[in-house]
């Protein structure tokens, strides 16, 4: 039986916490406590867990410490889909926030995600009661934008080349 053994009881269906208020709901004892429950970030109602990819490494920033969750939502497109959405959770604070609204247009049903050494793939479902419905996103970083610094640097290292160059063609067109 659940609870006895060492294995885990989560409680469900009898105990749960409730999704926008967070609060236990029904018998706690003996109940294995959750890392984390999502609560709602405005307005973005957290519930049914549909995926969860590991955060690839070295790539997006600071956001490689925890992982991606993404959300059942409903069959409604940005603003009037009250559910879905993609959140990031960092393991290090035991925190979350929104990653991809379940209000952006587009976003529904974002539950399968799948992480590379340098993408996050998420692919969303759509609205599962049309056809040919659905989107996969690439979440990556391909580019770096240097500091002001390093244009001045590049500028003054082309003006150094290009002038030298211009001053030896002088030089053999006099000769």
């Amino acid at each position: 039986p659940a609870g006895t053994s060492g294995v885990l009881d989560f409680g469900f269906p009898y105990t749960y916490y409730h999704p926008l208020t967070g609060t236990m709901v029904g018998p706690g004892a003996g109940i294995t406590q959750p890392f984390l429950k999502f609560l709602p970030i405005g307005g973005m109602s957290m519930q049914g867990v549909g995926g969860l990819a590991m955060a690839p490494a070295g790539v997006l920033g600071s956001l490689h410490h925890g992982a991606f969750v993404g959300f059942f939502g409903n069959r409604f497109d940005g603003i009037a889909n009250t559910l879905g959405g993609v959140a990031y959770v960092d393991f290090a604070t035991g925190t979350y926030y929104d990653f991809l609204p379940n209000t952006q247009a587009g976003v529904s049903h974002p539950v399968s995600m799948f992480a590379t050494n340098d993408a996050l793939y998420i692919a969303d479902l759509g609205n599962i009661f049309g056809a040919n419905a659905g989107t996969i996103y690439r979440v990556g970083v391909t580019t770096t934008v240097p500091e002001p610094s390093t244009f001045v640097l590049l500028a003054f290292g082309a003006t150094m080349v290009f002038g030298v160059r211009r001053t030896r063609s002088r030089r053999r067109q006099s000769a």
